[in-house]
This record gives C-alpha cells, structure tokens and sequence, in this order.
C-alpha cells in the first residue's frame, strides 16, 4: 500500500512530501522530497519493524539540510 505520510511544516519550510510504501509483512519503504530554488533532493528510508512510520527523523533531515542551503545562500549575497 502506497501512502502519503503527513508532514509538520513551520510557515519557512520549502515544500516537501513524503511517500511511505508498505509491504504485505509491515516493511516500510519511505522516501522524502525536498524542493529548495533550483534544487532537489530525497532521502530513502527502510524501516522493518512494525508499526505506523514516524517522518519525524527525516524531517530533521530536511530541516538540516534546508539550514545548510540557506546558510550557503546567505554567503553568496
């Protein structure tokens, strides 16, 4: 089963979406894409344990990563 996981995004947040795949034995396959100017970027992510998927550690990917990006853009100003 394919689902949209939802994401808790502050008002800055660049847009982003996560997808999280479901196998029939409860593995979990997710990806998380992040748009930021001209630049994506995903991240995979395999969970095998049971349960409902939590996107909160990818989101603090992404919020790390869009800090590092701003950061760069703000040297180049």
């Amino acid at each position: 089963m394919l689902t949209v996981s939802p994401l808790i995004l502050d008002a800055t947040a660049p847009p982003q979406i996560s997808y999280v795949l479901t196998t029939n034995d409860g593995t979990k396959l997710a990806i998380h894409v992040l748009e930021f100017a001209n630049t994506i970027s995903w991240q995979f992510r395999y969970e095998p344990v049971p349960g409902a998927y939590s996107p909160l550690t990818a989101q603090r990917v992404m919020d790390s990563l869009t800090d590092q990006l701003r950061a760069v853009q703000d040297m180049h100003r």
